[in-house]
């Protein structure tokens, strides 16, 4: 168990861009199905003939409200700026990402030349491959995060609780404030946690 100096302790504005971030990768997710959804039923339409032309309109509109819907929600949280680094870091390297095929559509149509294209195409690399080292410096740091509170007992420090107020170093009130704060922290750990499963599992 790690000991109390140990613990990478969360502001609050930490904690909250978890959450949001959590938020975030659910709602991409959400997204990403909403768009599968639509070209399954495209499918059914086109190919199988296996709804008609207003059950497919029907059907449609009920998805792309769900996938406008979806859009803004994430563009909400995504403005907000309240979100952990790693999020920050993986959008700017789909920026630079992007750059780069734009450059290499510029060079196959012969509009800038190989000297251009190799001094920009260097910048951009080198600014990806630091975004990489960075994320994956954020990613160590997230984990290490979920393991340290993982592996805080909770229950034992109740139970030590308990004992403190059974041998009288505590009186009620003051066992009832410490069991309070205690079970707030369990709960957040496992919000923590979960959100933070949520945000590597989406990396894989």
């Amino acid at each position: 168990m790690p000991s109390d100096k140990d613990l990478v302790e969360l502001t609050d504005t930490q904690k909250e861009g978890l959450r949001a971030t959590a938020q975030i990768v659910e709602l991409e997710k959400r997204l990403k199905e909403l768009y599968e959804a639509l070209e399954m039923l495209e499918i059914r339409f086109t190919v199988e003939e296996s709804i008609d032309k207003a059950e497919y309109s029907e059907e449609k509109d009920k998805y792309l409200k769900r996938v406008e819907e979806t859009k803004n929600s994430l563009d909400v949280l995504r403005k907000s700026g309240n979100k952990v680094e790693l999020i920050t870091l993986l959008d700017s390297g789909r920026q630079f990402q992007s750059k780069r095929e734009k450059l290499i559509h510029l060079l196959r149509d012969k509009k800038i030349s190989e000297s251009t294209f190799s001094k920009m195409d260097l910048d951009y690399q080198m600014k990806i491959d630091e975004i990489e080292q960075n994320v994956a410096t954020e990613i160590m740091r997230l984990e290490k995060i979920k393991e340290q509170l993982e592996n805080t007992s909770y229950d034992l420090q109740l139970e030590e609780a308990y004992a403190r107020k059974a041998v009288g170093e505590l009186n009620e009130s003051e066992y009832e404030k410490t069991v309070a704060e205690l079970k707030k922290k369990q709960k957040e750990a496992i919000e923590i946690c979960s959100g933070i499963e949520k945000i590597l599992t989406s990396l894989e």
